[in-house]
């Protein structure tokens, strides 16, 4: 299965969480990934920084609650922000 890297990022995004579902190979057919729910964020500078990520973090923390496939074990969540530039 090819590996999910998750280096892209909506442009104009400060923040970007991706839930991946990891399908299997199977029947023939080779595994693949499924992203399953994505959300972008931008950050004006209000709240601070600190703020934007923690509410960022807890977000992310919900969505991967909700798609979150305990038996399988076969969803990641990846987490992006953007930094670049003055804070």
């Amino acid at each position: 299965m090819p590996k999910h890297t998750a280096q892209y990022m909506i442009d104009g995004a400060s923040a970007q969480i991706e839930i991946v579902e990891a399908v299997p190979d199977h029947g023939g057919i080779k595994g693949y990934f499924r992203t399953l729910a994505l959300a972008d964020f931008c950050w004006e500078g209000d709240p601070d920084w600190p703020v934007f990520v923690a509410q960022v973090t807890s977000v992310a923390d919900c969505m991967f609650a909700e798609f979150n496939n305990e038996v399988e074990e076969n969803v990641t969540q990846y987490i992006q922000f953007k930094t670049g530039g003055v804070l």
